[in-house]
């Protein structure tokens, strides 16, 4: 099963950006390829765990690919981390993981891993070969994503 794992260091501090990887609902406003996002079946722990069910619309036009990713999302904001498991729809198996760690009050790293096996080989093999390049996509959208809500001065450093 492949696996991916990449971190990636930004200029925001570590609970912006957990909020914006936790808001799984917005990911259509931003992700590439997602062009919608919903989340129902949601509860919190005493201890602030929140854990819902999730389905993001993937779209790839070039790859004729339309399909609806069904997964089971736990969001820890102790832990800074959230994590989704889904063996549903086009995947076998999906296990994503991301986690942010504060370097500084003002920066963070992002860490992303995910194992995944796709039903069909044709689109396994598809996304082996355009993953790295997705995945900094993907990163890059979440920066956006950051700046977009928080601005370029907390990037920079004067906010």
């Amino acid at each position: 099963m492949p696996h991916y794992n990449v971190t990636r260091r930004v200029a925001y501090p570590a609970a912006n950006i957990y909020a914006i990887i936790a808001d799984v609902g917005a990911y259509g406003a931003f992700l590439p390829l997602c062009q919608g996002a919903r989340v129902w079946n949601e509860r919190t722990s005493d201890d602030g765990i929140r854990q819902f069910e999730a389905e993001l619309l993937i779209v790839y036009d070039k790859l004729g690919f339309r399909e609806r990713l069904l997964s089971e999302v736990t969001c820890d904001p102790g832990r800074l981390s959230v994590r989704s498991l889904s063996n549903r729809g086009p995947v076998r198996h999906i296990d994503n993981r991301w986690r942010v760690h504060a370097v500084t009050d003002r920066s963070c790293d992002i860490e992303f891993s995910i194992d995944y096996q796709m039903s069909s080989r044709v689109l396994q093999f598809a996304l082996s070969n355009a993953f790295d390049l997705a995945v900094r996509k993907i990163m890059r959208a979440f920066e956006h994503r950051a700046e977009a809500l928080y601005g370029a001065s907390a990037a920079s450093g004067g906010g």
